[in-house]
């Protein structure tokens, strides 16, 4: 989980594991690793809400715990904060999820490849 957290190549360590933002790679360069086979698409966007919200939830209510703060100065600063903290947990939190799912080897299925039909002539 450590080298999925360092958004680098669960097996080897060695490459990175994301060709742009989220996009992983389909195969390691250094340990030839299937990372475009573990579907791990759905999972992280989740588990970033839960663990953000909870830490936003706690921060808003420790800056307003007097009930003095209006709610448009609530938003002007909780929203931005909150997109920030989405998007800076997102990736380490979707290489940690390919590192499990990688280790459990949970895989999509090798596409067939289908071969072309034989014209006898």
């Amino acid at each position: 989980m450590r080298r999925g957290f360092a958004m680098r190549c669960p097996a080897c360590g060695e490459a990175p594991a994301f060709i742009g933002y989220l996009t992983v790679q389909p195969v390691c360069p250094h340990c030839a690793a299937p990372l475009g086979r573990v579907p791990c698409d759905d999972a992280p966007p989740y588990i970033t809400l839960l663990i953000a919200l909870h830490f936003i939830i706690v921060v808003m209510v420790l800056a307003d715990f007097d009930g003095g703060m209006n709610w448009i100065t609530s938003m002007i600063i909780f929203v931005p904060f909150t997109v920030v903290l989405m998007l800076a947990m997102l990736r380490p939190i979707k290489g940690a999820t390919l590192a499990i799912m990688l280790k459990i080897d949970m895989l999509r299925p090798v596409p067939k490849v289908a071969s072309a039909p034989v014209v006898s002539g």
